[in-house]
C-alpha cells in the first residue's frame, strides 16, 4: 500500500536513463520516481519491473494500486501543428488535476481503477499525463470503480506540482 498506510514511507529514486535537464518528476516523501527520455513516473506505490522497463501505462503496476494509492505518469512528446490546441491546449506549470478529464477509460485499464488524463502543451512539449487511482472492488462483476478520496487527489495535485518540464 502506498503513503496512505504507515504514513512513512522511505523515497526511493529510481535510476534515471536520461540528463538531468529532461522533464521529470521530483521525488518526495513516500513518492518513488522514474524518468526515461519521454516519461517521467511517480507513485506512491514500490514502482514495478512495467514502469523500469517504460511501459506507458504501466499496467502491472496500476492493477495493484489500492485504496490511496496513485500513480501518475507523464509523456513527452513534439507538438504536431496538425493537433490544435484543442488537443494538447496550452498550459502552464504547475499543471492542475482541475483540467484533467476526470474517469476516462484508457484501453487496457484495470474496471475498478480510476482515473484521469490531463493533456497540455508546456514549454515546447505535448505532455500527456495519466494519474491512476486505487480503489474499488476488482473481485465484483462487473468491477466497481471507487472515485479517489479529497486526499487522495490532493496528494496527487501536490506531486503533480513537482513535475519539471525544461523547455524543449
Amino acid at each position: 500500500m502506498g503513503s496512505s498506510g504507515s504514513g512513512i514511507a522511505e523515497t526511493s529514486e529510481v535510476p534515471i536513463a536520461s540528463s538531468e535537464s529532461a522533464p521529470r518528476f521530483l521525488p518526495a516523501l513516500g513518492w518513488e520516481t522514474s524518468q526515461t527520455a519521454i516519461l517521467a513516473t511517480a507513485a506512491n506505490v514500490p514502482l514495478g519491473p512495467d514502469v523500469l522497463e517504460g511501459n506507458f501505462p504501466a499496467y502491472d503496476t496500476i492493477q495493484q494500486l489500492e485504496v490511496g494509492d496513485v500513480l501518475m505518469q507523464a509523456m513527452f512528446i513534439a507538438p504536431r501543428d496538425s493537433w490544435g490546441d484543442e488537443v494538447f491546449p496550452p498550459r502552464s506549470l504547475p499543471l492542475s488535476l482541475d483540467d484533467a478529464h476526470r474517469h476516462i477509460n484508457f484501453e487496457g485499464q484495470p474496471g475498478h481503477i480510476d482515473a484521469d488524463r490531463l493533456a497540455a502543451t508546456v514549454k515546447g512539449w505535448a505532455v500527456d499525463v495519466l494519474v491512476f487511482y486505487g480503489g474499488g472492488d476488482p473481485t465484483s462483476v462487473p468491477a466497481v470503480r471507487a472515485q479517489p478520496s479529497a486526499e487522495t487527489r490532493a496528494a496527487a495535485q501536490e506531486q503533480l506540482a513537482r513535475l519539471l518540464v525544461p523547455a524543449r
